[in-house]
């Protein structure tokens, strides 16, 4: 009897040996082949990420840059990841502006981009900048204005011509964006992966040439409107690198472009450059087809100031009273208002 037990036990343990044996070479082959996979697991939601993560994907190549994502595989959509698909992006390093991405809670559904199509493509500029500025009469230092249309993934660049009566901002040229998430409607909080829309401003403080995507201009969100209104989220940028999750985002040599005739505006003596962000071409008829939209008033605000400039050339000076944009200066003297501002 005794016997029979010893043998008993001593099978007992030499199973529970290979057991473990099996486990730790798997684990083992696992952490060869997906270093990260150990570091992915303790990720909570929420958590800063201080570099890219490779996520184990058929078809996609490893980084072709330091800093940089992976470029897709031939036949990856360009504009957006997967639906329900983690951000995973890297940030600056310490002390540089932050271009901080935060990974989704568990459950939560990345609302699809607009801009997530695969048939758009997303052309670099090919003709070199100084000849385009000369034909159009332009020169690197004009007061800048920029203005973007979600619906249809464009940003306009605006430079003012011309001097007293006669002066004018005159559309310099429309880049395609390469990519933004979210829907049309306003960021309302952290972590919604929506772009922004409304009336803002850039400073020379809100550049940041040594972004991880190339270059980068914090729009300045939230403004005194969304801080009335109690919203929430921050580094939200028109930048490089062709991935977004709330930004807005070119090619690296469009940005380059854009960035560099912003702060050559700001230098040559412009306290802000207007980012003025609207949900799609603010034409009576497309405001008609969105009457039902429970942003129409709030988009009726945004085609006041719109149509403003429509008018007259000029970006309108902007203010914030109550919950309502303001674009007459004489309502603000009344007091309770705030102008929008750079930083």
């Amino acid at each position: 009897m005794l016997l029979k037990t010893v043998i008993r036990l001593f099978f007992a343990a030499a199973l529970l040996v290979a057991g473990v044996s099996m486990i730790v070479l798997w684990r083992s082959s696992s952490v060869e082949r997906y270093p990260q996979a150990g570091r992915m697991e303790k990720l909570e939601s929420g958590t800063q990420i201080s570099g890219p993560i490779p996520l184990p994907a058929p078809g996609v190549p490893e980084p072709e840059r330091q800093g940089g994502l992976p470029f897709p595989a031939a036949n990856t959509p360009l504009f957006g990841p997967p639906v329900n698909a983690p951000v995973l992006l890297p940030v600056s390093p310490p002390g540089a502006m932050s271009d901080v991405v935060r990974l989704p809670p568990p459950g939560f559904e990345m609302p699809k981009s607009l801009r997530q199509r695969p048939d758009i493509v997303t052309p670099d500029i090919s003709e070199p900048l100084p000849e385009r500025l000369r034909r159009g009469g332009f020169k690197a230092g004009n007061a800048a204005y920029v203005r973007i249309f979600k619906r249809e993934g464009i940003l306009e660049l605006w430079l003012r011509k011309g001097k007293g009566a006669d002066e004018r901002f005159t559309l310099f040229y429309t880049y395609p964006i390469c990519y933004f998430s979210g829907l049309p409607g306003p960021k309302q909080r952290k972590g919604d992966y929506q772009s922004p829309e409304g009336f803002y401003a850039v400073s020379e403080k809100q550049l940041n040439p040594a972004s991880n995507y190339h270059r980068a201009f914090n729009v300045g969100y939230p403004n005194a409107y969304d801080r009335r209104l109690k919203r929430t989220g921050s580094d939200l940028m028109v930048h490089g690198g062709c991935v977004s999750a709330g930004c807005y985002a070119m090619t690296d040599r469009n940005i380059a472009e854009i960035y560099g005739l912003v702060e050559a505006a700001l230098k040559a003596g412009q306290k802000e450059t207007p980012v003025h962000i609207f949900p799609f071409r603010m034409t009576d008829e497309a405001m008609k087809a969105e009457f039902s939209s429970e942003w129409f008033n709030f988009w009726a605000n945004l085609k006041d100031g719109h149509d403003r400039f429509e008018a007259s050339g000029k970006p309108p000076v902007s203010y914030v009273c109550k919950d309502r944009y303001v674009f007459d200066p004489q309502k603000n003297a009344l007091g309770g208002c705030a102008r929008i501002a750079g930083w």
